[in-house]
């Protein structure tokens, strides 16, 4: 479950929480589930600190939060909580802009 406070891994059955991880605005676009890695916009880590908008990869585990990879905004080219969800097609990340579309390889090692 993503939420304006975080995101949170529920077991369906009982409803119990398995782990949290606060954010800031992690509920703006709908995450994207890509073998076993939830792919989702996060405006802001509960760091203490002014770290950037980012998109976060990040294990489909019960069992902890795992961050896998994440993608910090740079340049011109912004990123907002009002973007729309990610989508992945063919090993492609496909990220709409304000004016543009950005597309990350996610095959790439």
């Amino acid at each position: 479950e993503m939420t304006a406070k975080g995101i949170w891994c529920v077991g369906l059955a009982t409803g119990e929480v398995k782990w949290k991880r606060l954010v800031e605005n992690a509920g703006t676009t709908s995450p994207v589930l890509v073998d076993g890695k939830v792919i989702s916009f996060v405006q802001r880590f509960d760091r203490g600190d002014d770290s950037p908008s980012r998109i976060v990869m990040f294990k489909a585990s019960p069992d902890k939060f795992e961050e896998l990879g994440h993608i910090t905004q740079s340049g011109k080219k912004t990123w907002s909580c009002e973007m729309s969800s990610p989508a992945v097609a063919n090993g492609k990340l496909f990220l709409r802009l304000h004016d543009a579309v950005a597309c990350y390889d996610l095959t790439a090692k």
